[in-house]
């Protein structure tokens, strides 16, 4: 973690490129993480079939490194309250994050 101002992280997201990067944001309703690598609610909340196989979480599909890329998947995951992904239409319909209008991630 790399803290740029208070209340605003770089964080080391690896897996989808070998440098990845995501930003969290502390908000009074909780850490926003912008994910800088590719992903879609899919992998952070799998379908029911794929549950059965990786409860936890799904490999982005574009990844240099499969295993880094997991591990960012679970390291958002389990520190944001709130993730804003790049590569999902929802994204751009939602309007302010945090808001009603955005899944609590926990």
């Amino acid at each position: 973690v790399f803290d740029i101002f208070p209340g605003i992280h770089l964080l080391y997201t690896p897996g989808h490129t070998p440098g990845g990067q995501s930003v969290a944001v502390d908000t009074a309703e909780g850490r926003v993480i912008i994910c800088g690598f590719c992903c879609g609610e899919e992998n952070f909340d799998p379908p029911a079939d794929v549950k059965a196989i990786w409860p936890e979480a799904l490999v982005p599909g574009l990844h240099v490194n499969s295993e880094d890329a997991y591990e960012s998947v679970l390291r958002v995951k389990k520190e944001a309250d709130y993730v804003i992904l790049l590569h999902d239409e929802k994204t751009f319909t939602r309007g302010v994050c945090p808001s009603d209008k955005w899944p609590k991630n926990k």
